[in-house]
């Protein structure tokens, strides 16, 4: 039995002589005198030390760092938990992204959509040169509180239970809360102020389907497939496949993916649908994976997926159906402050294969992958082996993500259209998928030459600042992820 991604990334299972300490050469034999550090700290140290992408930049992570066993348990003991020795070896210079799991079933769920929500996503905007900042809902999920409630895309908030945001208690109104009261406000002559309407909202488990809107926008000359695609999510296959049946069923020409409000997920995701747009079999290189230089005799090439594989919400593959797909040279990505990981993956991708235009703002940049690491026998990676007394794990960056040309993008992808939904709070966004969402607007004109929208290239001089600060993703655990799922094959 070897493990491996669906993608073709192979994880080798090394024999090793195992020892209290992994994998350091240094490690003596323990002895009765030998104070132990409990489990989850020397999990947590074993794991970075054999798997993680900066491993020979943390002293001490390095195999030879300690003197004795002894110099090494008491190390681990001075840490107050896993956690905090997880902290103190992120390699802080370069890693933004690595995470501690306090509970990996719930992580699991998180990742298959399914959480305690309200059923909104929004961006927090400062408003001018105060500390003050308001909300703005980006798009709000069916049958959800926030829809019941009666919010709609394009609405502002500035309190939470009467209480003014700003950049100082936005974390401690809006984080983990259960339930809260929105204060709304409007736009109006370039000036925020409150309508004195509230609305109060109870969250509930809700599972997100990533595959939020697809339609086709018919014009008198060109047919065009738009979906708003918010999660890689392993999921969300199948639906994934069923849309672009009807694009191809329906024969449309220009192919417009929303990425805007999708920061990642899945890296098999990303490959998967990256077949499905372009129609290229698994000959073709979709991302190359470089691994630490620890692990380097990992480094592998990842296919474009010419099949669908199909996972359940436990996030276990069932099975593989033929995939429905396109044959296109050209797609219109919409792009944003929340695009990430596997979207950001997905763009650079396929961008040796076809023209890939970009509208929006720039993304994130986050060209870097991970694995879930359990308290396990190595390579930590099998969670039915992990240690019952308790569910923690870790989540720490891997590998880096090129495509078949090299190309990185730590810095994210700039658009070759900036178009800045910020600037048409006043009076409402319109709905995704309307033709006068400004992001789809200018798609929309670029293909067809006709404008769709007002003022697309204007520059807005209100009262709040252009820039998102951050986004209601922001607030929740473990968002702007890439993850490498692995199986189990005969």
């Amino acid at each position: 039995m070897k493990k491996l991604n669906y993608g073709g990334f192979i994880v080798l299972v090394i024999a090793l002589s195992i020892s209290l300490w992994g994998c350091s050469s240094s490690s003596t034999a323990p002895t009765t005198e030998t104070e132990q550090a409990s489990a989850q700290k020397q999990f947590v140290w074993n794991a970075m030390n054999f798997w993680y992408y900066w491993q020979a930049d943390v002293p001490e992570l390095g195999d030879n760092y300690f003197n004795s066993e002894q110099e090494f348990q008491n190390y681990l003991i001075d840490f107050t938990s896993g956690r905090a020795l997880f902290e103190n070896l992120v390699y802080e210079q370069s890693d933004d992204f690595s995470f501690f799991i306090e509970d990996y079933e719930t992580y699991q769920q998180n990742r298959q959509g399914i959480s305690e929500s309200f059923g909104f996503e929004y961006g927090l905007v400062r408003i001018g040169d105060t500390n003050d900042i308001f909300g703005y809902v980006q798009y709000v999920l069916e049958n959800s509180p926030a829809e019941n409630a009666g919010l709609i895309r394009g609405d502002i908030f500035t309190k939470v239970d009467g209480t003014q945001m700003n950049v100082n208690n936005y974390q401690n109104l809006l984080q983990g809360r259960t339930s809260y009261e929105l204060s709304l406000a409007e736009i109006e002559n370039s000036t925020i102020s409150e309508t004195g309407e509230t609305v109060s909202l109870q969250a509930a488990t809700l599972q997100e389907n990533p595959v939020f809107l697809s339609t086709i926008i018919d014009t008198a000359s060109t047919s065009i497939g738009y979906l708003v695609y918010n999660a890689f999510q392993t999921n969300s296959h199948q639906d994934l496949n069923d849309v672009f049946g009807t694009f191809a069923s329906e024969g449309i020409d220009e192919l417009v993916l929303d990425l805007r409000y999708n920061s990642g997920g899945a890296g098999i995701t990303s490959q998967t649908l990256a077949g499905m747009i372009s129609g290229l079999d698994s000959t073709n290189v979709f991302s190359e994976y470089a691994y630490s230089s620890k692990r380097s005799d990992l480094n592998r090439t990842v296919p474009i997926l010419e099949e669908v594989p199909i996972y359940n919400d436990q996030g276990d593959q069932e099975s593989t159906v033929p995939m429905n797909s396109l044959s296109i040279d050209r797609m219109y990505v919409l792009v944003d402050y929340g695009t990430a990981s596997a979207s950001e993956v997905l763009i650079n991708g396929l961008e040796p294969y076809m023209e890939v235009v970009l509208i929006g703002g720039q993304t994130v940049g986050k060209d870097e992958g991970s694995f879930t690491l359990y308290d396990a026998p190595e390579p930590y990676l099998n969670q039915q082996q992990a240690n019952p007394d308790h569910k923690i794990a870790i989540q720490p960056i891997v590998l880096k993500v090129v495509n078949v040309n090299g190309r990185e993008y730590p810095n994210g992808f700039s658009p070759d259209y900036e178009v800045n939904e910020l600037n048409f709070l006043e009076g409402g966004l319109p709905p995704l998928g309307n033709a006068e969402d400004p992001l789809l607007a200018k798609a929309l004109e670029l293909i067809t030459n006709q404008q769709m929208a007002k003022g697309l290239s204007g520059k807005y001089t209100g009262s709040y600042k252009r820039e998102i600060l951050l986004d209601s993703r922001d607030l929740k655990p473990h968002s702007k992820g890439l993850y490498l799922e692995t199986i189990e094959i005969e």
